[in-house]
């Protein structure tokens, strides 16, 4: 157990110390009823492949508690994306590496995997639900998964998918997919293969789910320029039919985005471009934007344009919204100069201000041993307190789990 506190306001939960215990925490955190927390490291446990943590409440601080280390090969590797859980407490997420180790992926080290993690007594049984096969069949790297009512679960690869093009990692552009349970087993099936034109390449982090089935979900390239996209997967009587609800256009627009949408009331979309806006130059530090519906189209609004220095720079993951209508967020960069290159970054509350939004700083991450440096994911929220994992900082730069203080 350790925990802590290097500055007012927040709170070091957990220094991830490298060796058996993890190290790269790769998303964000979960919760449950009892108040512990739950996540993945992408290095780190007895085979250095990664592992999936609990972090139990006691006393003052937190105790560490590895689930599963992952053994790499067909077992599964550096599980990236958050996890989910149902209501029995199984845990499901997914490994960027491993399964078929023959995949055609240029790291040589497999397509990825989905996997669940149950808990039969004080121990966690670990089983792979699906092993990725990669161009042309399937996707490559799958990241974060959703559910639906049924337990049905939904992703996207960032690579994979039956494309030729987009050869970076091994060819294809990435797949949206459902894996769908079938007796004792999960069938999948690819629910749309990015082109990498105008349709979109390499679609980022986790989709969204409506209450119709819909899918909405965000691609880093792609689009008319080359900028990324928003899309959406509509149920049709033959699979989904996709749109692409935006291009960016890069610049003063945002490019690049890069977290997990959120719907708001009206059925306007929310999210955030890792580059682009009018902060720090030609380049940008990144966006918060809106995309609002308007007749059968669909309206980008820049909410905000992360301006580096003491502000934001390069946001890492989704918006999370509050009821007062704020956004919060983690940012990569920007907060302080305690790091060596433009800040260790920070945890961000977008406030509306008229037609517009204003940042507060709610954090900036200091880095060295006793603070983390560059938070990942989406935050979750309980009462008045974010909690979130920083990639690096901590023991040996190996990362931390943290909490801050909203208010």
């Amino acid at each position: 157990m350790n925990q802590t506190r290097p500055a007012a306001g927040e709170v070091v939960l957990y220094r991830f110390r490298g060796r058996r215990d993890g190290a790269l925490p790769g998303d964000g955190l979960i919760a449950d009823a009892s108040g512990a927390l739950y996540g993945t490291t992408v290095y780190g446990g007895t085979h250095d492949d990664g592992t999936v943590y609990k972090l139990t409440p006691r006393g003052s601080g937190y105790a560490e508690s590895v689930l599963y280390s992952f053994k790499g090969g067909r077992d599964g590797a550096n599980p990236g994306g958050r996890l989910i859980a149902n209501l029995n407490g199984t845990l499901y997420g997914t490994t960027t590496l491993g399964g078929d180790i023959a995949c055609a992926n240029v790291l040589g080290k497999g397509c990825g995997t989905v996997f669940a993690l149950a808990q039969l007594g004080s121990r966690y049984m670990k089983r792979t639900l699906y092993t990725f096969k990669g161009y042309p069949s399937d996707g490559t790297q799958p990241d974060t998964l959703v559910a639906d009512a049924s337990g049905a679960l939904y992703g996207s690869t960032s690579f994979g998918g039956d494309s030729g093009k987009c050869s970076t990692e091994g060819p294809g552009c990435g797949v949206v997919f459902r894996l769908s349970e079938s007796g004792t087993s999960y069938q999948e099936n690819v629910l749309h293969n990015f082109d990498g034109g105008h349709d979109g390449l390499n679609p980022t982090d986790g989709l969204l789910i409506d209450n119709t089935g819909a899918l909405y979900g965000t691609t880093f390239f792609g689009g008319r320029t080359g900028n990324g996209t928003v899309y959406r997967l509509l149920p049709a009587k033959r699979g989904y039919a996709e749109r692409v609800l935006y291009s960016f256009k890069g610049a003063r627009d945002g490019y690049g985005p890069n977290g997990s949408l959120i719907l708001g009331r009206t059925g306007a979309l929310y999210g955030t471009t890792l580059n682009g806006g009018t902060g720090c130059g030609n380049d940008g530090c990144g966006t918060a934007f809106a995309l609002r519906p308007s007749g059968s189209a669909y309206i980008e609004t820049v909410l905000y344009s992360f301006q580096g220095g003491d502000d934001a720079a390069f946001p890492t993951g989704g918006l999370l919204a509050s009821r007062n209508g704020a956004l919060d967020g983690n940012s990569g960069d920007g907060g302080s100069m305690y790091c060596a290159h433009a800040g260790c970054g920070t945890v961000f509350e977008l406030t509306p201000s008229g037609s517009s939004y204003t940042d507060r700083v709610l954090y900036a991450f200091k880095g060295g041993r006793n603070d983390g440096q560059i938070p990942l994911g989406t935050l979750l929220r309980k009462q008045s307190r974010l909690y979130g994992a920083t990639g690096y900082g901590g023991v040996r730069e190996s990362g931390t789990a943290f909490s801050v203080m909203r208010h």
